[in-house]
Order: C-alpha cells, then sequence, then structure tokens
C-alpha cells in the first residue's frame, strides 16, 4: 500500500471517531447499530488497511460522516 493510500484510510478513519466521540456513542453502540464487532470498528478507527470499504461507508454513514470519494443520490435520486 501507497503511504498516500495509508494517510488517506487513516484520515477517513479518524473522521468516523470524531464523529462517534461527537454523538457521545461508544464504540459497542455502534457496532451493534451497524452489525459490525467492536473489533472492526476499532480497526476501522485506527486505518486499518484490511478494512473493507463498504464497512467503511457504512460505518461513516451511520454516523453522518461524507466522504468526497462516496457517491450520494442528489435531489432527484439518482447518483452523479
Amino acid at each position: 500500500m501507497s503511504p498516500e493510500a495509508a494517510r488517506a484510510i487513516a484520515a477517513c478513519g479518524q473522521q468516523i471517531r470524531d464523529a462517534r466521540h461527537a454523538q457521545s456513542l461508544s464504540v459497542n453502540d455502534v457496532a451493534h447499530a451497524v452489525e459490525m464487532s467492536p473489533t472492526t470498528v476499532r480497526g476501522i478507527e485506527k486505518g486499518s488497511p484490511y478494512a473493507a470499504i463498504g464497512r467503511i461507508c457504512i460505518l461513516a454513514e451511520h454516523l453522518g460522516v461524507r466522504f468526497p470519494f462516496v457517491a450520494t443520490p442528489n435531489s432527484t435520486g439518482a447518483t452523479p
């Protein structure tokens, strides 16, 4: 993995962790809500290069974190 990719994954994890803390949620609370193990959530927050992108997106969506690389529906419901 390139250093740039590792930094990007770590930044995503940090944003997810910051959002969880801002909402006063525990790792266990979030893990239960998104049907992941607490270990998986912690790994994503720590920037694990082994985390699946789908799981990162599910966790981010649950916490209201938006990443520029994730397509979101526009006002008509279509994705760009």
